[in-house]
């Protein structure tokens, strides 16, 4: 359609006219931009934005997002199925809607989508003046509708639309609770209707695939509540589903749920009470996009914190916009970031932050201001040592060298910081996928589990949780990990996938709390090495067998009788000695770098000569098994020993271990025999992958082959 310049009437006449007229913005016409100066806004550059919510390819996402969301109208005015492939059905049922209402309530919604974001947008000048002329620009829907109120002649109609937009989207996510709707025309069911479509518009604009069957039918059963009149008090049963609404994107809602209720149940009931009445009246905008890559327990303390900021007793708004462009997933700087809040606030526990706050030196931690009467906004405060530090992790995670993951080893270790919770950042789908190509050697497992519920702990790319799923169609398949990291990624993984298995964040230690009912199989697939290595006694110290052991007998309680517990983990190798001939120019000094840091075993090395040391076959095996997995992988490498005991003695002591517990459980345990030759094993990776590095001799300089490096345990809980 070619450009003609607009009267007021003709630009909002139809739906396509308007789109026209939105694009011509762009091109520099002077007389559209005097008929309307307040869409001069739109045009402001990317950086001025949420730009997490408005995804454009140009630098006008405020624009871009506004005619993708008029074009969504026109579909809905045309009835274009295509426009909606995640809902078939939306199209007839908004075209019934819409044909509903009036000229002037069309005109209103159209006005309402050009206009509905200009508070984000302007240049500083623009901004510095709307705020100067006393427009609270905190909270853009409001500022939108002001700023429209005072600048343009628009209809009544459309200022309420605008102030009320997106409304619908944050329920679904739980960043606005049921009560807010109170303070929208929620009787008047034209409006309703009118703020339906505006609402499926905007959402449906913002990137493809967002409007999909679930995310519909929440819409549509929110305006069907109001449309019926549904009582708009705020019912306390409702705050922790609130809460896993804000997990919803990374698929791990319920479990949030449940750790909301546990965490404020244990709180004293004084300080409880003020989090929940700061929580029923908090309305929260970016909350889920900045905070949700964090896991559920930071989230919830850095709310904590943020609400506490308030002295009010009137609903109020937070902000996490700055935060959640500093938090930016998409950027490595931005994951390196979130781990660093991860580890502040694991310092801290939900009540002592709502009592006492959090200290301000932390290497990154949040702050608050006050953005106006009944609104503030969360910040990330980041001294310079984590930026310089985050700079180091950056770069250094790509080098080839171990020296170089050494030396970030130690500088997390200055901070107070473990380097392996910032690891993988740059590599983590390599590290993902060298877990599952051992997918038909993990599938030796499953011709061991017992049906019913099967449990995995530390269920790391989720190739197990798959295997289960194909196998045992009829079972509940389960995987528990404490990292967030590992939940999120493999909660997005179910999603993309459709797996019908779950995801639980939670502590091993903790099985039978966390499955009251019980299990019928748990399966350990190289975690006891790392329980070994890693989890600290009652004096600190690590490496420690009664750490396996307290694990062992915690799954075993939360077992059912005839359940199993399936383990697949490093083993020792018998004694005897080895000797490495390098044939990569860089081994030695891996070799001597991981002499010095190896923090399981002291190691002893001989040089025969440059390239060729002498070392006990345990040892051998240890440093092997480190260098498979290269100098990115290094500095957590060198502090788990992979192989803890020999098997048979292995075997022995988890017998001892579970028929202590028999004796008040009454029942007996019993070794499940491997089939001869199955029980200990070389993992076909670790020879490819030292192939062109090593050759390995015996104490005769004779070629012999890698030690076994698993092993396969299987025990079972029978009655007495």
């Amino acid at each position: 359609m070619p450009f003609t310049q607009p009267s007021t009437v003709r630009m909002f006449s139809n739906t396509s006219h308007i789109i026209v007229y939105a694009k011509a913005l762009a091109q520099n016409d002077s007389e559209l931009r005097s008929l309307y100066p307040l869409l001069n806004a739109l045009l402001a550059p990317s950086g001025l934005v949420a730009i997490r919510e408005h995804e454009s390819n140009g630098d006008m996402p405020l624009l871009d997002h506004a005619c993708r969301a008029l074009e969504v109208l026109m579909a809905i005015e045309e009835g274009n199925i295509e426009a909606f492939p995640g809902s078939p059905n939306a199209p007839r049922i908004l075209l019934k809607l819409y044909k509903k209402l009036s000229s002037d309530w069309h005109l209103a919604i159209r006005q309402a989508l050009l206009f509905m974001d200009v508070s984000k947008g302007g240049d500083l000048k623009t901004r510095k003046g709307w705020i100067a002329d006393g427009v609270d620009l905190s909270i853009h829907n409001f500022a939108s509708a002001d700023l429209v109120e005072r600048e343009t002649n628009l209809d009544a109609k459309a200022c309420t639309l605008i102030r009320w937009h997106g409304m619908l989207g944050q329920f679904a996510r739980g960043e606005v609770p049921w009560s807010t709707f109170a303070s929208i025309p929620h009787e008047d069911k034209v409006f309703l209707n009118a703020f339906f479509i505006l609402n499926i518009c905007d959402t449906a604009a913002v990137r493809d695939g967002l409007l999909d069957d679930e995310l519909w039918s929440l819409f549509e059963e929110s305006i069907s509540l109001l449309y019926e009149g549904s009582n708009l008090t705020y019912d306390s049963g409702t705050r922790s589903t609130r809460f896993g609404k804000l997990r919803r994107s990374r698929g791990d809602a319920h479990s949030a749920a449940q750790h909301f209720e546990s965490v404020l149940s244990s709180i004293p009931l004084k300080v409880r009470s003020v989090f929940e009445q700061k929580f029923d009246l908090a309305n929260f905008w970016y909350c889920e996009s900045a905070l949700a890559g964090l896991s559920i327990d930071t989230q919830l303390k850095v709310i904590g914190f943020a609400m506490m900021s308030m002295n009010t007793l009137k609903p109020f708004h937070i902000s996490f916009h700055k935060i959640s462009l500093s938090l930016d997933a998409r950027t490595a700087e931005g994951r390196y970031r979130s781990r660093m809040l991860e580890a502040a606030f694991s310092k801290f526990d939900l009540e002592g932050i709502l009592v006492d706050g959090i200290e301000t030196r932390m290497l990154v931690g949040v702050d608050v201001e006050i953005g106006a009467q009944k609104a503030i906004e969360v910040n990330l405060e980041s001294r310079k040592e984590a930026d310089a530090l985050i700079t180091l992790l950056t770069i250094y995670e790509t080098k080839s060298s171990a020296k170089f993951h050494a030396v970030l080893k130690i500088l997390c270790d200055l901070y107070g910081l473990r380097k392996d919770t910032f690891d993988r950042v740059s590599n983590e789908q390599d590290y993902l996928d060298h877990m599952n190509s051992a997918r038909s050697d993990k599938a030796r497992m499953l011709d061991y589990t017992q049906e019913g519920t099967v449990v995995e702990v530390g269920p790391g790319g989720g190739v197990i949780l798959d295997l289960l799923e194909s196998r045992f169609p009829e079972s509940e398949i389960i995987g528990v990990d404490i990292s967030s990291e590992v939940v999120t990624a493999l909660a997005k993984i179910k999603e993309e996938k459709g797996s019908t298995w779950s995801i639980l964040s939670g502590d091993a230690y903790e099985l039978p709390r966390l499955f009251p009912k019980g299990f019928d199989t748990v399966i350990f697939c190289s975690l006891l090495h790392e329980i070994y290595s890693y989890v600290e006694d009652e004096k600190g110290r690590k490496f420690q067998l009664a750490s396996v052991e307290r694990l062992l007998r915690s799954a075993y309680r939360g077992l059912r009788k005839g359940g199993r517990i399936i383990i697949r983990d490093g083993v020792a190798p018998p004694e005897g000695i080895r000797v490495i001939r390098f044939l990569d120019p860089e081994g030695p000094d891996f070799l001597k770098l991981f002499m010095e840091q190896f923090e399981g075993l002291d190691i002893v090395i001989e040089w025969i000569d440059e390239k060729t040391a002498r070392l006990s076959t345990q040892h051998a095996m240890e440093f092997l098994y480190c260098y498979t997995w290269g100098p990115s992988s290094f500095p957590y490498e060198v502090r788990e020993q992979y192989g803890v005991l020999e098997y048979e003695e292995y075997v022995e002591r988890i017998l001892d271990w579970l028929s202590e517990e028999d004796k008040s459980l009454r029942t007996k345990v019993r070794r499940v025999e491997i089939p001869g030759g199955k029980q200990s094993y070389l993992q076909p990776g670790y020879k490819t992958g030292l192939a062109s590095k090593v050759i390995l001799l015996d104490e005769n300089l004779s070629s012999v082959e890698l030690p076994d490096s698993n092993c396969l345990m299987v025990f079972e809980k029978t009655r007495k």
